[in-house]
């Protein structure tokens, strides 16, 4: 089913400090907002079956050769390659490769020709989180003298499911900050010197079992950041890829001032 909850709220006032004066009070005003969305993802995949995970493909028609029977011409072109005997390649089969595509791949559920190209579907959900707020603070220190700070942070984590056994986690989250004074000379003339800060942090992360220890590709691809254990990027034509990645495009920071 399809959801989306919004909610939130406001506040504000004035913040009466002791031993000062009312009217030199700090006037505060904040607010809230906050969102969740869930929504179906429908994700179909190709995914080798139990006789392909063994090396026999002989539901394929399409005949498989083996390339280590290759012979060439003598200009170097390909001449002739001999198919594997009943499209059975298991004697060539990769031990690595099949566990890490036992660990990761599910078994199909759905029969031939159901939806073309593709042998399973995953009726999963995507969540979409969203929590804003901001608060601002003034205060006029004299008749000629006026300030205000203000702060707004942002977060808005995503989660979707395609293969079960790779979840995916995107997380933005964006800081705002901006702090001004002004000054009045005369009627005429005035200053205001205004400073701002933005900081970005996107983060990206997919995961799964860890099979890059089980499997010892740890030994040709260290933990990402000597922590987070890793499968590299896996791509199968005519398959759908594996892989998991821990990326991030920050924190970045932007500095402004007047």
């Amino acid at each position: 089913a399809y959801r989306w909850n919004q909610f939130g709220g406001t506040f504000g006032g004035p913040l009466i400090l002791p031993h000062l004066h009312r009217e030199r009070a700090w006037y505060v005003y904040g607010w809230y907002e906050g969102v969740r969305i869930h929504s179906a993802s429908n994700f179909t995949a190709l995914v080798p079956t139990a006789a392909e995970l063994q090396g026999d493909f002989s539901a394929d028609s399409s005949p498989i050769y083996d390339p280590y029977t290759s012979t060439t011409n003598p200009d170097g072109s390909l001449a002739t390659r001999q198919p594997f005997a009943a499209n059975n390649i298991a004697a060539h089969l990769n031990s690595t490769s099949v566990a890490v595509a036992k660990a990761l791949y599910p078994a199909p559920n759905l029969a031939p020709g159901v939806i073309p190209g593709a042998n399973y579907l995953n009726t999963g959900q995507n969540t979409n989180t969203y929590d804003q707020w901001s608060t601002r603070i003034d205060h006029q220190f004299g008749p000629n003298n006026t300030f205000y700070a203000r702060i707004t942070d942002a977060r808005n984590p995503q989660a979707s499911i395609g293969l079960p056994s790779s979840p995916s986690l995107n997380t933005y989250h964006f800081t705002n900050a901006a702090v001004s004074e002004t000054h009045t000379f005369s009627p005429s003339f005035l200053i205001t010197g205004r400073f701002g800060l933005e900081r970005t942090n996107p983060e990206y992360f997919t995961g799964g079992p860890n099979v890059s220890d089980s499997t010892g590709i740890i030994n040709a691809f260290p933990p990402y950041e000597n922590k987070f254990h890793l499968l590299p990027t896996i791509c199968i034509p005519g398959y759908t890829g594996l892989g998991q990645s821990k990326g991030s495009d920050g924190p970045e920071f932007l500095y402004s001032g007047t």
